[in-house]
């Protein structure tokens, strides 16, 4: 799933909830830990991941925009079965818009 969301934000840091953390995966968890010290956990070298609590979540996105980096926050909601985007930083500030998955 993660794969498929960073395919089609191509260029964008993409993070999605997973329980109580946020997950970046493949070269952006290598991206988060370079620029913001968050630890990341490798498998393999290109099989990465890091995470932070869901209550950080506006430190670090605060700390990506100051550093002028654009990324995507998605919250899966697993009765639903749907993603939804909850948060984006490009050239306009932040916007939320509902998206589904299949």
């Amino acid at each position: 799933m993660m794969e498929l969301l960073q395919k089609r934000e191509n260029g964008k840091i993409v993070m999605c909830n997973l329980g109580n953390f946020y997950l970046a995966i493949g070269k952006d968890a290598t991206l988060l830990h370079n620029l913001l010290g968050l630890k990341v956990s490798c498998i393999k070298p290109e099989v990465c991941k890091v995470g932070f609590p869901i209550c950080a979540l506006e430190k670090y996105t605060e700390l990506l925009a100051q550093k002028r980096y654009s990324f995507i926050i998605y919250n899966f909601d697993q009765k639903k079965e749907k993603i939804e985007e909850r948060k984006r930083k490009r050239k306009i500030w932040f916007q939320s818009k509902n998206k589904k998955t299949n």
